[in-house]
């Protein structure tokens, strides 16, 4: 299938990037004096730790993986959404896809890192490209790409009810 988002959406628990609780945050690190401007620290990668999401160009500080996204609170916010329908993931039967926090997944700075946070993830599927043929012949449009042109022209409504 294709899918051209993801979203935690937060269950329980904290992370922190320090042995400090006041640091405790559902997403990263909150009010950590050296992640204010990029507070985020929550990576989605495939089974052989290559990274998903978020995309390369939002992550601001590469040692830590640490980004930030608009009007998303690391210590409130209840979900995080990555999106990529330019270039949508293909997720085959029993893949694995992996949540990590950033730093530990990099080896970077993580022998204060603490705690757990439980998410439930969801796709934005926007195609099954096991239903189809494959591409077409001719220079003609893919399934896929009409898929994503429809998808682009109605993202609005489309996102109340595909989420799966």
């Amino acid at each position: 299938m294709l899918v051209g988002a993801l979203k935690l959406v937060y269950k329980s628990g904290e992370v922190r990037c320090v042995s400090d609780v006041a640091y405790n945050s559902r997403w990263g690190c909150h009010g950590y004096s050296s992640f204010k401007a990029y507070p985020l620290n929550v990576i989605i990668t495939d089974r052989h730790d290559n990274v998903i999401f978020p995309l390369q160009q939002f992550i601001k500080h590469g040692s830590g993986l640490w980004y930030t996204m608009p009007v998303v609170d690391d210590k409130h916010s209840d979900e995080l959404v990555f999106s990529n329908f330019d270039y949508p993931l293909y997720l085959h039967p029993y893949m694995e896809l992996r949540v990590w926090f950033g730093e530990d997944l990099k080896n970077w700075s993580e022998g204060d890192n603490q705690g757990r946070v439980c998410v439930d993830v969801f796709a934005y599927v926007i195609g099954d490209i096991r239903a189809s043929a494959g591409g077409s012949q001719g220079g003609g449009t893919s399934r896929a790409q009409s898929l994503l042109k429809n998808l682009k022209t109605s993202l609005s409504s489309i996102m109340q009810k595909n989420w799966k």
